[in-house]
Protein backbone atom coordinates (compact mmCIF):
# COMPACT_ATOMS: atom_id res chain seq x y z
CA UNK A 1 0.00 0.00 0.00
CA UNK A 2 1.27 3.47 -0.88
CA UNK A 3 1.01 5.84 2.08
CA UNK A 4 -1.86 8.21 1.55
CA UNK A 5 -4.29 5.58 0.22
CA UNK A 6 -6.92 3.65 2.12
CA UNK A 7 -6.30 -0.09 2.11
CA UNK A 8 -8.96 -2.13 0.35
CA UNK A 9 -8.69 -4.70 3.15
CA UNK A 10 -9.23 -1.99 5.77
CA UNK A 11 -12.24 -0.65 3.83
CA UNK A 12 -13.74 -4.13 3.58
CA UNK A 13 -13.29 -4.68 7.31
CA UNK A 14 -14.88 -1.32 8.06
CA UNK A 15 -17.91 -2.07 5.89
CA UNK A 16 -18.35 -5.39 7.69
CA UNK A 17 -18.20 -3.57 11.03
CA UNK A 18 -20.85 -1.09 9.88
CA UNK A 19 -23.12 -3.94 8.82
CA UNK A 20 -22.93 -5.33 12.36
CA UNK A 21 -23.15 -1.98 14.16
CA UNK A 22 -25.87 -1.80 16.80
CA UNK A 23 -25.40 1.73 18.09
CA UNK A 24 -24.20 5.07 16.63
CA UNK A 25 -21.19 5.68 18.90
CA UNK A 26 -19.61 2.34 17.98
CA UNK A 27 -20.06 3.05 14.26
CA UNK A 28 -18.37 6.43 14.71
CA UNK A 29 -15.43 4.90 16.62
CA UNK A 30 -14.95 2.33 13.85
CA UNK A 31 -14.54 5.17 11.31
CA UNK A 32 -12.10 6.93 13.62
CA UNK A 33 -9.94 3.80 13.88
CA UNK A 34 -10.04 3.25 10.12
CA UNK A 35 -8.75 6.76 9.41
CA UNK A 36 -6.13 6.51 12.17
CA UNK A 37 -4.43 3.64 10.30
CA UNK A 38 -3.20 6.04 7.62
CA UNK A 39 -4.09 9.56 8.73
CA UNK A 40 -2.66 9.16 12.21
CA UNK A 41 -3.89 11.46 14.96
CA UNK A 42 -6.92 13.54 14.08
CA UNK A 43 -10.15 14.97 15.47
CA UNK A 44 -13.51 13.82 14.16
CA UNK A 45 -16.59 16.04 14.51
CA UNK A 46 -20.21 15.93 13.41
CA UNK A 47 -22.17 19.17 13.02
CA UNK A 48 -25.88 19.50 12.36
CA UNK A 49 -28.54 22.13 11.85
CA UNK A 50 -32.30 21.92 11.81
CA UNK A 51 -33.74 22.43 8.36
CA UNK A 52 -35.88 25.35 9.46
CA UNK A 53 -33.04 27.12 11.29
CA UNK A 54 -30.14 29.13 9.86
CA UNK A 55 -28.93 30.75 13.06
CA UNK A 56 -26.20 28.27 13.99
CA UNK A 57 -25.16 24.65 14.28
CA UNK A 58 -25.20 21.85 16.87
CA UNK A 59 -22.18 19.73 17.73
CA UNK A 60 -23.58 16.18 17.66
CA UNK A 61 -20.29 14.31 18.12
CA UNK A 62 -16.62 15.01 18.84
CA UNK A 63 -13.76 12.53 19.29
CA UNK A 64 -10.35 14.11 19.78
CA UNK A 65 -6.97 12.98 18.45
CA UNK A 66 -6.42 10.79 21.54
CA UNK A 67 -9.72 8.97 20.91
CA UNK A 68 -11.32 10.67 23.88
CA UNK A 69 -15.06 11.20 23.48
CA UNK A 70 -15.65 14.91 24.02
CA UNK A 71 -19.24 14.81 22.78
CA UNK A 72 -20.81 11.31 22.50
CA UNK A 73 -22.91 10.51 19.46
CA UNK A 74 -26.35 9.35 20.54
CA UNK A 75 -28.00 9.70 17.16
CA UNK A 76 -28.92 12.07 14.37
CA UNK A 77 -32.01 13.50 16.00
CA UNK A 78 -31.05 16.79 17.67
CA UNK A 79 -34.10 16.70 19.91
CA UNK A 80 -32.97 13.48 21.62
CA UNK A 81 -30.30 15.29 23.64
CA UNK A 82 -29.30 18.73 24.85
CA UNK A 83 -26.48 19.51 22.41
CA UNK A 84 -23.84 22.20 22.34
CA UNK A 85 -25.02 24.85 19.92
CA UNK A 86 -23.05 27.68 18.37
CA UNK A 87 -25.62 30.41 17.83
CA UNK A 88 -24.04 32.08 14.86
CA UNK A 89 -25.64 32.52 11.44
CA UNK A 90 -22.20 33.02 9.94
CA UNK A 91 -20.95 29.55 10.93
CA UNK A 92 -23.88 27.89 9.17
CA UNK A 93 -23.12 29.81 5.97
CA UNK A 94 -19.43 28.95 6.18
CA UNK A 95 -20.13 25.20 6.38
CA UNK A 96 -22.42 25.44 3.37
CA UNK A 97 -19.80 26.98 1.10
CA UNK A 98 -18.62 24.57 -1.57
CA UNK A 99 -15.10 26.04 -1.45
CA UNK A 100 -14.67 25.32 2.29
CA UNK A 101 -12.00 22.62 1.78
CA UNK A 102 -9.94 24.72 -0.68
CA UNK A 103 -10.06 28.17 0.85
CA UNK A 104 -8.00 28.60 4.02
CA UNK A 105 -9.60 32.01 4.53
CA UNK A 106 -13.05 30.37 4.89
CA UNK A 107 -11.63 27.82 7.29
CA UNK A 108 -9.99 30.56 9.34
CA UNK A 109 -13.33 32.32 9.71
CA UNK A 110 -14.93 29.05 10.78
CA UNK A 111 -12.19 28.36 13.34
CA UNK A 112 -12.63 31.87 14.77
CA UNK A 113 -16.38 31.28 15.14
CA UNK A 114 -16.09 27.82 16.70
CA UNK A 115 -15.30 29.14 20.19
CA UNK A 116 -12.19 27.01 20.57
CA UNK A 117 -13.78 23.72 19.48
CA UNK A 118 -11.59 23.64 16.34
CA UNK A 119 -7.93 24.59 16.76
CA UNK A 120 -6.06 27.24 14.80
CA UNK A 121 -3.44 26.26 12.22
CA UNK A 122 -5.08 22.86 11.71
CA UNK A 123 -6.03 21.31 8.40
CA UNK A 124 -9.80 20.94 7.99
CA UNK A 125 -11.93 18.89 5.65
CA UNK A 126 -15.70 19.17 5.73
CA UNK A 127 -18.03 16.65 4.06
CA UNK A 128 -21.74 17.48 3.77
CA UNK A 129 -23.90 14.36 3.74
CA UNK A 130 -27.14 13.36 2.11
CA UNK A 131 -29.54 13.73 5.03
CA UNK A 132 -31.93 10.87 5.96
CA UNK A 133 -34.35 13.52 7.19
CA UNK A 134 -34.82 17.27 6.80
CA UNK A 135 -31.84 18.27 8.96
CA UNK A 136 -28.38 19.10 7.57
CA UNK A 137 -25.16 17.28 8.60
CA UNK A 138 -21.44 17.96 8.10
CA UNK A 139 -18.60 15.59 8.98
CA UNK A 140 -15.33 17.33 9.76
CA UNK A 141 -11.77 15.98 9.92
CA UNK A 142 -9.23 18.10 11.81
CA UNK A 143 -5.53 17.23 11.80
CA UNK A 144 -2.03 18.71 11.75
CA UNK A 145 -1.45 20.80 8.64
CA UNK A 146 1.41 19.04 6.84
CA UNK A 147 2.08 17.70 3.31
CA UNK A 148 1.47 14.06 4.31
CA UNK A 149 -2.00 14.76 5.64
CA UNK A 150 -2.82 16.98 2.68
CA UNK A 151 -1.78 14.17 0.32
CA UNK A 152 -3.94 11.65 2.18
CA UNK A 153 -7.03 13.85 2.13
CA UNK A 154 -6.57 14.79 -1.53
CA UNK A 155 -6.09 11.16 -2.58
CA UNK A 156 -9.13 9.92 -0.67
CA UNK A 157 -11.54 12.81 -1.03
CA UNK A 158 -14.16 10.85 -3.00
CA UNK A 159 -13.80 7.78 -0.79
CA UNK A 160 -14.23 9.84 2.38
CA UNK A 161 -17.45 11.34 1.05
CA UNK A 162 -18.76 7.81 0.42
CA UNK A 163 -17.63 6.63 3.86
CA UNK A 164 -19.31 9.41 5.82
CA UNK A 165 -22.53 8.98 3.88
CA UNK A 166 -22.38 5.25 4.56
CA UNK A 167 -21.84 6.05 8.22
CA UNK A 168 -24.87 8.37 8.29
CA UNK A 169 -26.98 5.61 6.72
CA UNK A 170 -25.71 3.15 9.34
CA UNK A 171 -26.51 5.52 12.20
CA UNK A 172 -29.96 6.08 10.74
CA UNK A 173 -30.44 2.30 10.62
CA UNK A 174 -29.32 1.96 14.25
CA UNK A 175 -31.83 4.62 15.29
CA UNK A 176 -34.57 2.90 13.31
CA UNK A 177 -33.75 -0.40 15.01
CA UNK A 178 -34.04 1.26 18.41
CA UNK A 179 -37.41 2.73 17.48
CA UNK A 180 -38.64 -0.62 16.16
CA UNK A 181 -37.51 -2.33 19.37
CA UNK A 182 -39.25 0.30 21.48
CA UNK A 183 -42.42 -0.04 19.45
CA UNK A 184 -42.27 -3.83 19.67
CA UNK A 185 -41.83 -3.57 23.43
CA UNK A 186 -44.81 -1.24 23.60
CA UNK A 187 -46.95 -3.56 21.48
CA UNK A 188 -45.79 -6.52 23.57
CA UNK A 189 -46.78 -4.72 26.77
CA UNK A 190 -50.18 -3.75 25.32
CA UNK A 191 -50.86 -7.31 24.15
CA UNK A 192 -49.83 -8.61 27.56
CA UNK A 193 -52.32 -6.23 29.14
CA UNK A 194 -55.05 -7.46 26.77
CA UNK A 195 -54.14 -11.06 27.61
CA UNK A 196 -54.30 -10.33 31.34
CA UNK A 197 -57.70 -8.68 30.97
CA UNK A 198 -58.95 -11.57 28.88
CA UNK A 199 -57.89 -14.09 31.51
CA UNK A 200 -59.85 -12.12 34.09
CA UNK A 201 -62.98 -12.98 32.08
CA UNK A 202 -62.38 -16.70 32.63
CA UNK A 203 -63.61 -18.58 35.71
CA UNK A 204 -61.26 -18.45 38.68
CA UNK A 205 -59.73 -21.52 40.30
CA UNK A 206 -61.98 -21.31 43.35
CA UNK A 207 -65.09 -22.27 41.36
CA UNK A 208 -67.05 -24.92 43.28
CA UNK A 209 -70.04 -26.78 41.86
CA UNK A 210 -71.54 -29.59 43.86
CA UNK A 211 -71.87 -32.86 41.97
CA UNK A 212 -69.14 -32.45 39.37
CA UNK A 213 -65.35 -32.47 39.17
CA UNK A 214 -64.47 -29.81 36.65
CA UNK A 215 -61.35 -28.26 35.17
CA UNK A 216 -60.51 -26.09 32.15
CA UNK A 217 -57.62 -24.36 30.47
CA UNK A 218 -57.12 -21.79 27.72
CA UNK A 219 -53.83 -21.54 25.81
CA UNK A 220 -53.55 -18.60 23.43
CA UNK A 221 -51.74 -18.86 20.11
CA UNK A 222 -50.42 -15.37 20.77
CA UNK A 223 -50.51 -13.20 23.90
CA UNK A 224 -54.27 -12.89 23.68
CA UNK A 225 -56.69 -15.00 21.72
CA UNK A 226 -60.20 -15.57 20.50
CA UNK A 227 -61.11 -18.61 22.63
CA UNK A 228 -63.41 -18.31 25.64
CA UNK A 229 -65.12 -20.50 28.20
CA UNK A 230 -67.34 -20.01 31.22
CA UNK A 231 -68.63 -22.34 33.92
CA UNK A 232 -71.33 -21.10 36.27
CA UNK A 233 -73.26 -22.38 39.27
CA UNK A 234 -76.89 -21.58 38.44
CA UNK A 235 -78.66 -22.85 41.55
CA UNK A 236 -78.89 -19.39 43.11
CA UNK A 237 -79.93 -17.84 39.79
CA UNK A 238 -83.00 -20.08 39.78
CA UNK A 239 -83.61 -19.84 43.51
CA UNK A 240 -82.91 -23.55 43.94
CA UNK A 241 -79.75 -23.53 46.04
CA UNK A 242 -81.56 -25.18 48.96
CA UNK A 243 -82.99 -28.09 46.95
CA UNK A 244 -81.80 -31.53 48.05
CA UNK A 245 -80.56 -32.71 44.66
CA UNK A 246 -77.33 -34.66 44.17
CA UNK A 247 -75.85 -31.72 42.26
CA UNK A 248 -76.12 -28.00 41.72
CA UNK A 249 -77.72 -26.54 38.65
CA UNK A 250 -74.84 -25.47 36.43
CA UNK A 251 -73.96 -24.32 32.96
CA UNK A 252 -70.87 -24.35 30.78
CA UNK A 253 -70.09 -22.56 27.56
CA UNK A 254 -67.15 -22.60 25.20
CA UNK A 255 -66.65 -20.19 22.27
CA UNK A 256 -64.19 -19.31 19.54
CA UNK A 257 -64.04 -16.00 17.70
CA UNK A 258 -62.98 -16.10 14.04
CA UNK A 259 -59.21 -15.58 13.93
CA UNK A 260 -56.93 -15.11 16.90
CA UNK A 261 -54.78 -12.47 18.52
CA UNK A 262 -55.73 -9.08 19.94
CA UNK A 263 -58.67 -8.38 17.60
CA UNK A 264 -60.29 -11.73 18.41
CA UNK A 265 -59.68 -11.10 22.12
CA UNK A 266 -61.53 -7.78 21.92
CA UNK A 267 -64.47 -9.43 20.14
CA UNK A 268 -64.65 -12.25 22.67
CA UNK A 269 -64.56 -9.69 25.49
CA UNK A 270 -67.57 -8.03 23.88
CA UNK A 271 -69.23 -11.45 23.70
CA UNK A 272 -68.62 -11.93 27.44
CA UNK A 273 -70.10 -8.52 28.21
CA UNK A 274 -73.28 -9.42 26.31
CA UNK A 275 -73.55 -12.76 28.12
CA UNK A 276 -73.37 -10.98 31.48
CA UNK A 277 -76.51 -9.04 30.66
CA UNK A 278 -78.59 -12.16 29.88
CA UNK A 279 -81.49 -12.94 32.20
CA UNK A 280 -83.54 -16.09 31.71
CA UNK A 281 -87.26 -15.58 30.91
CA UNK A 282 -89.65 -16.22 33.78
CA UNK A 283 -91.09 -19.29 32.02
CA UNK A 284 -87.64 -20.78 31.34
CA UNK A 285 -87.42 -24.15 33.14
CA UNK A 286 -83.64 -24.23 32.79
CA UNK A 287 -83.78 -25.93 29.43
CA UNK A 288 -82.54 -23.00 27.45
CA UNK A 289 -78.94 -22.73 26.21
CA UNK A 290 -80.54 -21.95 22.85
CA UNK A 291 -82.20 -18.91 24.43
CA UNK A 292 -78.77 -17.64 25.42
CA UNK A 293 -77.62 -17.86 21.80
CA UNK A 294 -80.76 -16.14 20.51
CA UNK A 295 -80.22 -13.26 22.92
CA UNK A 296 -76.48 -12.95 22.33
CA UNK A 297 -76.83 -13.07 18.56
CA UNK A 298 -79.19 -10.10 18.53
CA UNK A 299 -76.72 -7.91 20.40
CA UNK A 300 -73.71 -9.09 18.42
CA UNK A 301 -75.30 -7.56 15.35
CA UNK A 302 -75.25 -4.16 17.00
CA UNK A 303 -71.55 -4.34 17.94
CA UNK A 304 -69.65 -7.11 16.17
CA UNK A 305 -67.62 -6.06 13.15
CA UNK A 306 -69.42 -7.19 10.01
CA UNK A 307 -67.76 -10.20 8.41
CA UNK A 308 -66.71 -11.84 11.69
CA UNK A 309 -68.50 -14.51 13.70
CA UNK A 310 -68.27 -16.57 16.88
CA UNK A 311 -68.83 -20.31 17.24
CA UNK A 312 -70.04 -21.63 20.57
CA UNK A 313 -71.34 -24.69 22.40
CA UNK A 314 -73.42 -24.28 25.56
CA UNK A 315 -74.64 -26.80 28.13
CA UNK A 316 -76.94 -26.66 31.13
CA UNK A 317 -77.43 -29.42 33.71
CA UNK A 318 -80.75 -30.02 35.46
CA UNK A 319 -80.08 -32.17 38.58
CA UNK A 320 -83.75 -33.05 39.21
CA UNK A 321 -84.04 -34.55 35.72
CA UNK A 322 -80.39 -35.65 35.60
CA UNK A 323 -80.40 -34.19 32.13
CA UNK A 324 -78.02 -32.13 30.04
CA UNK A 325 -79.56 -29.58 27.71
CA UNK A 326 -77.22 -28.30 25.02
CA UNK A 327 -77.14 -26.12 21.96
CA UNK A 328 -74.53 -25.68 19.24
CA UNK A 329 -73.69 -22.53 17.26
CA UNK A 330 -71.38 -23.79 14.53
CA UNK A 331 -68.92 -25.19 17.10
CA UNK A 332 -67.34 -28.67 17.32
CA UNK A 333 -69.83 -30.83 19.28
CA UNK A 334 -68.94 -31.76 22.85
CA UNK A 335 -67.81 -35.32 23.57
CA UNK A 336 -69.51 -37.45 26.26
CA UNK A 337 -67.84 -40.52 27.73
CA UNK A 338 -70.37 -43.03 29.09
CA UNK A 339 -68.88 -44.77 32.12
CA UNK A 340 -71.58 -47.46 32.23
CA UNK A 341 -71.13 -48.61 28.63
CA UNK A 342 -67.50 -47.41 28.26
CA UNK A 343 -68.19 -45.75 24.94
CA UNK A 344 -67.98 -42.18 23.72
CA UNK A 345 -70.58 -40.18 21.81
CA UNK A 346 -70.77 -36.73 20.24
CA UNK A 347 -73.46 -34.33 21.37
CA UNK A 348 -74.36 -33.46 17.79
CA UNK A 349 -78.16 -33.41 17.81
CA UNK A 350 -78.37 -29.61 17.95
CA UNK A 351 -76.95 -28.10 14.81
CA UNK A 352 -76.87 -24.34 14.38
CA UNK A 353 -74.94 -21.67 12.53
CA UNK A 354 -72.30 -19.47 14.21
CA UNK A 355 -73.31 -16.35 16.09
CA UNK A 356 -73.18 -13.07 14.20
CA UNK A 357 -74.13 -14.48 10.78
CA UNK A 358 -77.94 -14.21 10.51
CA UNK A 359 -79.76 -11.81 12.82
CA UNK A 360 -83.09 -13.68 13.00
CA UNK A 361 -81.73 -17.21 13.30
CA UNK A 362 -83.15 -19.26 16.20
CA UNK A 363 -81.18 -22.03 17.85
CA UNK A 364 -82.62 -25.27 19.24
CA UNK A 365 -81.87 -27.35 22.32
CA UNK A 366 -81.07 -31.02 22.43
CA UNK A 367 -80.86 -33.29 25.48
CA UNK A 368 -78.76 -36.09 26.87
CA UNK A 369 -78.58 -38.06 30.11
CA UNK A 370 -75.59 -37.45 32.36
CA UNK A 371 -74.84 -40.27 34.79
CA UNK A 372 -72.32 -40.81 37.60
CA UNK A 373 -68.71 -41.01 36.35
CA UNK A 374 -69.66 -39.77 32.87
CA UNK A 375 -67.15 -37.28 31.44
CA UNK A 376 -68.06 -34.25 29.37
CA UNK A 377 -65.39 -32.71 27.09
CA UNK A 378 -65.77 -29.31 25.42
CA UNK A 379 -63.00 -28.08 23.15
CA UNK A 380 -62.13 -25.57 20.42
CA UNK A 381 -60.91 -26.45 16.95
CA UNK A 382 -57.35 -25.46 17.85
CA UNK A 383 -57.14 -28.81 19.66
CA UNK A 384 -58.00 -30.87 16.59
CA UNK A 385 -56.14 -28.68 14.09
CA UNK A 386 -52.77 -28.76 15.88
CA UNK A 387 -50.26 -29.85 13.22
CA UNK A 388 -47.01 -31.80 13.26
CA UNK A 389 -43.99 -31.20 11.04
CA UNK A 390 -45.58 -33.17 8.20
CA UNK A 391 -48.72 -31.03 8.13
CA UNK A 392 -50.82 -33.78 9.70
CA UNK A 393 -53.51 -32.63 12.14
CA UNK A 394 -53.98 -34.00 15.66
CA UNK A 395 -57.58 -34.81 14.80
CA UNK A 396 -60.63 -35.92 16.70
CA UNK A 397 -59.72 -39.60 16.89
CA UNK A 398 -56.55 -38.96 18.86
CA UNK A 399 -58.56 -36.87 21.32
CA UNK A 400 -61.15 -39.63 21.65
CA UNK A 401 -58.45 -42.27 22.19
CA UNK A 402 -56.86 -40.21 24.97
CA UNK A 403 -60.19 -39.84 26.76
CA UNK A 404 -60.97 -43.55 26.41
CA UNK A 405 -57.53 -44.65 27.65
CA UNK A 406 -57.23 -42.20 30.54
CA UNK A 407 -60.82 -41.73 31.71
CA UNK A 408 -59.98 -42.92 35.23
CA UNK A 409 -57.60 -40.03 35.83
CA UNK A 410 -58.67 -36.98 37.85
CA UNK A 411 -59.91 -34.26 35.53
CA UNK A 412 -56.86 -32.01 36.00
CA UNK A 413 -54.56 -34.95 35.20
CA UNK A 414 -56.60 -35.91 32.14
CA UNK A 415 -56.45 -32.32 30.86
CA UNK A 416 -52.68 -32.16 31.44
CA UNK A 417 -52.26 -35.50 29.62
CA UNK A 418 -54.19 -34.27 26.58
CA UNK A 419 -52.21 -31.02 26.40
CA UNK A 420 -48.91 -32.90 26.80
CA UNK A 421 -49.81 -35.22 23.91
CA UNK A 422 -50.79 -32.27 21.71
CA UNK A 423 -47.49 -30.50 22.48
CA UNK A 424 -45.52 -33.66 21.73
CA UNK A 425 -47.43 -34.17 18.48
CA UNK A 426 -46.77 -30.60 17.28
CA UNK A 427 -43.22 -30.36 18.66
CA UNK A 428 -41.10 -28.01 16.57
CA UNK A 429 -44.12 -26.46 14.84
CA UNK A 430 -45.65 -24.23 17.46
CA UNK A 431 -49.24 -23.33 18.17
CA UNK A 432 -51.11 -21.90 15.18
CA UNK A 433 -54.45 -21.39 16.89
CA UNK A 434 -55.83 -20.92 20.39
CA UNK A 435 -56.52 -24.14 22.30
CA UNK A 436 -59.18 -24.52 25.00
CA UNK A 437 -60.43 -27.57 26.91
CA UNK A 438 -63.24 -27.89 29.46
CA UNK A 439 -63.58 -31.26 31.24
CA UNK A 440 -66.31 -32.26 33.71
CA UNK A 441 -66.95 -35.58 35.46
CA UNK A 442 -70.23 -36.29 37.26
CA UNK A 443 -69.39 -37.36 40.80
CA UNK A 444 -72.85 -37.92 42.25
Amino acid sequence: MIYGELSSTALQTYCQQLARAQEPQQALMDLKRLLSQTLGKHNLLLWSSRAEERDGVFLLAHINEDDQIIEPLHGLDIDYQTKLKINDHNIYELLNQAAFNEETSIQAKFIASSHGIVQENHLLRCYPTSPPNTNRYWWMLECQDNPTHQQFLNNNDGMLILLVNLLVATIHRCEAMVRVTQEKDWVHAELKQIANLQRLLLPQNNLSIRGIEITANFRACEHAGGDYYDIVNLSENFGLSGQAFESDYWGALIADSAGHGAAAAVEISMFDAILRTYRAPENDDFNGPANVFDYTNQYLFTRLIRGTFITSFAIGYHPERRLLSYSCAGHPPALLYRAKTQDLIELDQSGGIPLGVVREFEWENAYSEFYKDDILVLYTDGILEAENRHGEQFGKQRLIDLIMHHHTLPMESLLATIEKEIDHFSKGVGRKDDQTLVLARKTA
